[in-house]
Protein backbone atom coordinates (compact mmCIF):
# COMPACT_ATOMS: atom_id res chain seq x y z
CA UNK A 1 0.00 0.00 0.00
CA UNK A 2 1.27 3.49 -0.87
CA UNK A 3 1.98 5.79 2.09
CA UNK A 4 0.58 8.84 0.24
CA UNK A 5 -2.91 7.67 -0.69
CA UNK A 6 -4.31 7.20 2.85
CA UNK A 7 -2.98 10.57 3.93
CA UNK A 8 -4.46 12.29 0.88
CA UNK A 9 -7.83 10.82 1.86
CA UNK A 10 -7.28 11.90 5.45
CA UNK A 11 -6.52 15.49 4.38
CA UNK A 12 -9.63 15.47 2.18
CA UNK A 13 -11.71 14.27 5.13
CA UNK A 14 -10.11 16.95 7.32
CA UNK A 15 -11.17 19.68 4.87
CA UNK A 16 -14.73 18.32 4.67
CA UNK A 17 -14.85 18.11 8.45
CA UNK A 18 -13.88 21.78 8.79
CA UNK A 19 -16.77 22.73 6.49
CA UNK A 20 -19.16 20.54 8.49
CA UNK A 21 -18.02 22.04 11.81
CA UNK A 22 -18.57 25.55 10.44
CA UNK A 23 -22.14 24.59 9.50
CA UNK A 24 -22.72 22.98 12.90
CA UNK A 25 -21.65 26.21 14.62
CA UNK A 26 -24.16 28.13 12.50
CA UNK A 27 -26.94 25.69 13.44
CA UNK A 28 -26.15 26.38 17.09
CA UNK A 29 -27.57 29.90 16.61
CA UNK A 30 -31.01 28.39 15.92
CA UNK A 31 -31.20 25.65 18.54
CA UNK A 32 -33.14 27.81 21.01
CA UNK A 33 -35.88 28.74 18.48
CA UNK A 34 -39.41 27.32 18.78
CA UNK A 35 -42.45 28.24 16.68
CA UNK A 36 -46.02 27.15 17.39
CA UNK A 37 -48.93 27.49 14.95
CA UNK A 38 -52.59 28.09 15.81
CA UNK A 39 -55.82 28.44 13.82
CA UNK A 40 -56.21 31.95 12.39
CA UNK A 41 -56.89 34.56 15.06
CA UNK A 42 -56.75 32.19 18.04
CA UNK A 43 -53.58 33.43 19.75
CA UNK A 44 -54.45 36.45 21.89
CA UNK A 45 -51.60 38.70 22.98
CA UNK A 46 -52.87 40.07 26.32
CA UNK A 47 -52.67 36.82 28.32
CA UNK A 48 -49.37 35.85 26.71
CA UNK A 49 -47.61 39.09 27.65
CA UNK A 50 -49.03 39.01 31.17
CA UNK A 51 -47.56 35.53 31.58
CA UNK A 52 -44.24 36.69 30.09
CA UNK A 53 -43.97 39.50 32.63
CA UNK A 54 -44.68 37.18 35.57
CA UNK A 55 -42.99 33.89 34.71
CA UNK A 56 -42.08 33.61 31.04
CA UNK A 57 -38.97 35.79 31.20
CA UNK A 58 -37.30 33.21 33.45
CA UNK A 59 -37.07 30.69 30.62
CA UNK A 60 -37.69 32.75 27.47
CA UNK A 61 -35.30 35.45 26.29
CA UNK A 62 -37.31 36.72 23.29
CA UNK A 63 -40.84 36.19 22.03
CA UNK A 64 -42.99 37.40 19.15
CA UNK A 65 -46.59 36.86 18.06
CA UNK A 66 -47.17 37.16 14.32
CA UNK A 67 -49.29 36.30 11.32
CA UNK A 68 -48.94 36.62 7.57
CA UNK A 69 -51.68 38.66 5.88
CA UNK A 70 -52.59 39.25 2.24
CA UNK A 71 -50.20 40.90 -0.20
CA UNK A 72 -50.31 44.67 -0.31
CA UNK A 73 -48.82 47.52 -2.33
CA UNK A 74 -46.31 49.70 -0.53
CA UNK A 75 -45.11 53.03 -1.94
CA UNK A 76 -42.76 55.93 -1.29
CA UNK A 77 -44.08 59.46 -1.74
CA UNK A 78 -40.55 60.90 -2.02
CA UNK A 79 -39.52 58.70 -4.97
CA UNK A 80 -42.93 57.92 -6.46
CA UNK A 81 -42.12 54.21 -6.61
CA UNK A 82 -44.21 51.29 -5.38
CA UNK A 83 -43.76 47.59 -4.74
CA UNK A 84 -46.01 44.62 -3.96
CA UNK A 85 -45.06 42.94 -0.70
CA UNK A 86 -46.18 40.21 1.66
CA UNK A 87 -47.23 41.75 4.97
CA UNK A 88 -46.37 40.19 8.32
CA UNK A 89 -48.01 41.73 11.39
CA UNK A 90 -45.89 41.21 14.47
CA UNK A 91 -45.99 42.04 18.15
CA UNK A 92 -43.06 41.57 20.51
CA UNK A 93 -39.42 41.11 19.57
CA UNK A 94 -38.85 40.59 15.81
CA UNK A 95 -35.37 39.27 16.59
CA UNK A 96 -37.05 36.16 18.01
CA UNK A 97 -38.09 35.30 14.44
CA UNK A 98 -35.28 36.80 12.36
CA UNK A 99 -32.30 36.48 14.70
CA UNK A 100 -29.31 38.41 13.36
CA UNK A 101 -30.84 38.71 9.88
CA UNK A 102 -30.80 42.53 10.00
CA UNK A 103 -28.81 44.40 7.34
CA UNK A 104 -29.31 47.98 8.49
CA UNK A 105 -31.14 49.93 11.19
CA UNK A 106 -32.81 48.24 14.16
CA UNK A 107 -35.80 46.15 15.14
CA UNK A 108 -38.89 47.94 16.39
CA UNK A 109 -39.73 47.37 20.05
CA UNK A 110 -42.89 46.49 21.95
CA UNK A 111 -45.23 49.47 22.16
CA UNK A 112 -43.97 51.22 19.02
CA UNK A 113 -46.70 51.87 16.45
CA UNK A 114 -46.58 52.59 12.73
CA UNK A 115 -43.08 51.08 12.52
CA UNK A 116 -42.03 48.55 9.90
CA UNK A 117 -39.16 46.46 8.55
CA UNK A 118 -38.51 46.07 4.83
CA UNK A 119 -36.56 43.43 2.95
CA UNK A 120 -33.38 44.46 1.14
CA UNK A 121 -34.81 44.22 -2.39
CA UNK A 122 -37.85 46.35 -1.53
CA UNK A 123 -35.64 49.01 0.05
CA UNK A 124 -33.59 49.23 -3.16
CA UNK A 125 -36.72 49.18 -5.32
CA UNK A 126 -38.34 52.07 -3.44
CA UNK A 127 -35.32 54.21 -2.52
CA UNK A 128 -32.34 52.92 -4.50
CA UNK A 129 -30.43 52.29 -1.28
CA UNK A 130 -30.38 50.07 1.79
CA UNK A 131 -29.75 53.03 4.12
CA UNK A 132 -33.46 53.78 4.60
CA UNK A 133 -33.89 53.80 8.40
CA UNK A 134 -36.13 56.69 9.46
CA UNK A 135 -37.70 57.12 6.01
CA UNK A 136 -41.44 56.71 5.48
CA UNK A 137 -43.59 54.52 3.26
CA UNK A 138 -47.34 54.40 2.62
CA UNK A 139 -49.51 51.30 2.85
CA UNK A 140 -53.31 51.07 3.03
CA UNK A 141 -53.49 54.84 3.22
CA UNK A 142 -51.33 54.96 6.34
CA UNK A 143 -47.77 56.17 6.85
CA UNK A 144 -45.19 53.78 8.30
CA UNK A 145 -41.69 54.67 9.45
CA UNK A 146 -38.91 52.23 8.52
CA UNK A 147 -36.99 50.90 11.52
CA UNK A 148 -34.61 48.59 9.69
CA UNK A 149 -33.87 46.41 6.66
CA UNK A 150 -33.96 42.62 6.66
CA UNK A 151 -31.86 40.28 4.58
CA UNK A 152 -34.83 38.52 3.00
CA UNK A 153 -35.19 36.90 -0.42
CA UNK A 154 -38.82 37.88 -0.88
CA UNK A 155 -40.67 41.18 -0.92
CA UNK A 156 -41.69 41.54 2.71
CA UNK A 157 -42.95 44.25 5.03
CA UNK A 158 -43.07 43.46 8.74
CA UNK A 159 -45.32 45.88 10.63
CA UNK A 160 -45.81 46.49 14.34
CA UNK A 161 -49.24 45.12 15.21
CA UNK A 162 -51.78 46.87 17.45
CA UNK A 163 -52.11 45.87 21.10
CA UNK A 164 -55.54 44.25 20.61
CA UNK A 165 -54.49 42.23 17.53
CA UNK A 166 -54.85 38.44 17.35
CA UNK A 167 -52.36 36.08 15.79
CA UNK A 168 -51.90 32.55 14.46
CA UNK A 169 -48.21 31.97 15.25
CA UNK A 170 -45.88 32.49 18.19
CA UNK A 171 -42.08 32.23 18.10
CA UNK A 172 -39.95 32.08 21.22
CA UNK A 173 -36.24 31.73 21.92
CA UNK A 174 -35.32 29.84 25.04
CA UNK A 175 -32.92 31.54 27.42
CA UNK A 176 -30.88 28.33 27.67
CA UNK A 177 -30.52 26.23 24.51
CA UNK A 178 -30.13 23.14 26.68
CA UNK A 179 -33.59 23.67 28.17
CA UNK A 180 -36.28 21.14 27.32
CA UNK A 181 -38.24 22.22 24.24
CA UNK A 182 -41.22 20.11 25.29
CA UNK A 183 -41.34 21.94 28.62
CA UNK A 184 -41.17 25.36 26.92
CA UNK A 185 -43.98 24.38 24.53
CA UNK A 186 -46.19 23.12 27.35
CA UNK A 187 -45.73 26.42 29.19
CA UNK A 188 -46.82 28.44 26.14
CA UNK A 189 -49.75 26.10 25.48
CA UNK A 190 -50.93 26.53 29.07
CA UNK A 191 -51.56 30.19 28.15
CA UNK A 192 -52.60 30.12 24.49
CA UNK A 193 -54.12 26.67 24.34
CA UNK A 194 -53.14 23.57 22.40
CA UNK A 195 -51.21 24.34 19.21
CA UNK A 196 -51.26 22.66 15.81
CA UNK A 197 -48.57 20.05 16.27
CA UNK A 198 -45.89 19.28 15.41
CA UNK A 199 -44.20 22.52 16.33
CA UNK A 200 -40.93 23.82 14.84
CA UNK A 201 -37.96 23.14 17.12
CA UNK A 202 -34.53 24.42 16.12
CA UNK A 203 -32.87 22.18 18.71
CA UNK A 204 -33.92 19.12 16.73
CA UNK A 205 -31.72 20.09 13.79
CA UNK A 206 -28.67 20.90 15.89
CA UNK A 207 -28.96 17.68 17.91
CA UNK A 208 -29.37 15.37 14.90
CA UNK A 209 -26.49 17.02 13.01
CA UNK A 210 -24.10 16.90 15.99
CA UNK A 211 -25.02 13.29 16.81
CA UNK A 212 -24.35 12.20 13.23
CA UNK A 213 -21.05 14.12 13.28
CA UNK A 214 -20.03 12.26 16.44
CA UNK A 215 -20.89 8.93 14.82
CA UNK A 216 -19.19 9.78 11.49
CA UNK A 217 -15.99 11.06 13.10
CA UNK A 218 -15.73 8.13 15.50
CA UNK A 219 -16.23 5.49 12.80
CA UNK A 220 -13.78 7.12 10.37
CA UNK A 221 -11.13 7.52 13.06
CA UNK A 222 -11.57 3.87 14.03
CA UNK A 223 -11.00 2.91 10.40
CA UNK A 224 -7.89 5.09 10.44
CA UNK A 225 -6.67 3.28 13.56
CA UNK A 226 -7.21 -0.07 11.82
CA UNK A 227 -5.17 1.17 8.85
CA UNK A 228 -2.46 2.46 11.22
CA UNK A 229 -2.21 -0.93 12.94
CA UNK A 230 -1.88 -2.66 9.59
CA UNK A 231 0.69 -0.16 8.33
CA UNK A 232 2.85 -0.36 11.44
CA UNK A 233 3.05 -4.15 11.31
CA UNK A 234 6.24 -5.13 9.61
CA UNK A 235 7.50 -1.54 9.52
CA UNK A 236 8.98 -1.56 13.00
CA UNK A 237 10.01 -4.21 15.48
CA UNK A 238 9.64 -1.92 18.46
CA UNK A 239 6.25 -2.49 19.98
CA UNK A 240 6.58 0.66 22.09
CA UNK A 241 6.95 2.78 18.93
CA UNK A 242 4.07 0.96 17.29
CA UNK A 243 1.49 1.31 20.02
CA UNK A 244 2.00 4.96 21.02
CA UNK A 245 0.24 6.40 17.91
CA UNK A 246 -2.40 3.68 18.10
CA UNK A 247 -3.26 4.48 21.72
CA UNK A 248 -3.35 8.21 20.89
CA UNK A 249 -5.73 7.48 18.00
CA UNK A 250 -8.09 5.51 20.25
CA UNK A 251 -8.02 8.42 22.69
CA UNK A 252 -8.96 10.83 19.88
CA UNK A 253 -11.86 8.58 18.85
CA UNK A 254 -13.20 8.61 22.39
CA UNK A 255 -12.76 12.40 22.77
CA UNK A 256 -14.45 13.15 19.43
CA UNK A 257 -17.43 10.98 20.32
CA UNK A 258 -17.82 12.60 23.74
CA UNK A 259 -17.39 16.08 22.23
CA UNK A 260 -20.13 15.41 19.68
CA UNK A 261 -22.55 14.18 22.35
CA UNK A 262 -21.74 17.14 24.59
CA UNK A 263 -22.27 19.66 21.77
CA UNK A 264 -25.52 17.94 20.79
CA UNK A 265 -26.74 18.23 24.40
CA UNK A 266 -29.85 16.11 23.70
CA UNK A 267 -31.37 16.54 27.17
CA UNK A 268 -34.60 14.99 28.40
CA UNK A 269 -36.42 15.51 25.06
CA UNK A 270 -34.29 12.82 23.41
CA UNK A 271 -33.52 10.48 26.30
CA UNK A 272 -36.02 8.20 28.11
CA UNK A 273 -36.22 7.78 31.85
CA UNK A 274 -35.25 4.11 31.34
CA UNK A 275 -33.19 2.83 28.40
CA UNK A 276 -35.48 -0.19 28.09
CA UNK A 277 -38.41 2.00 26.96
CA UNK A 278 -38.36 0.93 23.31
CA UNK A 279 -41.72 2.60 22.66
CA UNK A 280 -40.12 5.95 23.52
CA UNK A 281 -37.67 5.71 20.62
CA UNK A 282 -40.34 4.82 18.07
CA UNK A 283 -42.56 7.69 19.17
CA UNK A 284 -39.59 10.06 19.27
CA UNK A 285 -38.51 9.16 15.72
CA UNK A 286 -42.01 9.65 14.29
CA UNK A 287 -42.49 12.94 16.14
CA UNK A 288 -39.14 14.40 15.03
CA UNK A 289 -39.67 13.38 11.39
CA UNK A 290 -42.98 15.25 11.45
CA UNK A 291 -41.25 18.32 12.88
CA UNK A 292 -38.69 18.29 10.07
CA UNK A 293 -41.45 17.95 7.47
CA UNK A 294 -43.37 20.82 9.05
CA UNK A 295 -40.43 23.21 8.86
CA UNK A 296 -39.84 22.26 5.22
CA UNK A 297 -43.38 23.49 4.48
CA UNK A 298 -42.77 26.84 6.23
CA UNK A 299 -41.06 29.13 3.75
CA UNK A 300 -42.04 32.49 5.25
CA UNK A 301 -38.60 33.75 6.20
CA UNK A 302 -35.15 33.51 4.65
CA UNK A 303 -33.45 32.83 7.98
CA UNK A 304 -35.55 29.67 8.42
CA UNK A 305 -34.81 28.50 4.89
CA UNK A 306 -31.13 29.23 5.52
CA UNK A 307 -30.75 27.03 8.56
CA UNK A 308 -32.93 24.28 7.03
CA UNK A 309 -30.67 24.24 3.95
CA UNK A 310 -27.55 24.18 6.14
CA UNK A 311 -28.96 21.22 8.05
CA UNK A 312 -29.78 19.35 4.85
CA UNK A 313 -26.32 19.96 3.38
CA UNK A 314 -24.58 18.89 6.58
CA UNK A 315 -26.61 15.69 6.87
CA UNK A 316 -25.95 14.78 3.23
CA UNK A 317 -22.21 15.47 3.44
CA UNK A 318 -21.90 13.53 6.70
CA UNK A 319 -23.77 10.51 5.30
CA UNK A 320 -21.78 10.54 2.05
CA UNK A 321 -18.47 10.89 3.93
CA UNK A 322 -19.33 8.09 6.35
CA UNK A 323 -20.46 5.67 3.63
CA UNK A 324 -17.48 6.56 1.42
CA UNK A 325 -15.04 5.88 4.26
CA UNK A 326 -16.61 2.49 5.00
CA UNK A 327 -16.69 1.49 1.30
CA UNK A 328 -13.05 2.52 0.76
CA UNK A 329 -11.96 0.62 3.84
CA UNK A 330 -13.81 -2.57 2.78
CA UNK A 331 -12.40 -2.21 -0.74
CA UNK A 332 -8.82 -1.97 0.54
CA UNK A 333 -9.30 -4.93 2.86
CA UNK A 334 -10.65 -7.06 0.03
CA UNK A 335 -7.83 -6.00 -2.30
CA UNK A 336 -5.19 -6.81 0.27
Amino acid sequence: MSWKRPWILFLLYFGVNLWVLNGLCQLKNFRNLITLSYPAGVASSSEFWQWMEKEGNKNISEAALWNMSENCTISSESTGREQKVSVCQMQGAPEAVFGSNLVEGRYFTTGEERMCLLDLDTAWQLFGSEQVSGLEVQMDGKIWRIAGVLKERRSLCVTAAKEDAVFDSVTIRKRDDGQSSDLAVSQVESILGSSQKPYIDGKLYAVTAWMLWALMTSVLLLLLVKWLIWFQKGKTKRRFTMYIPILCSFGNVFLCFLSGIKMANPGSDYLPAYWSELEFYGKLFQEKVEQIQKLSMHQEFTSWNYFLNIWRQIMRVEMITLLSGIVLYLYRRKKE
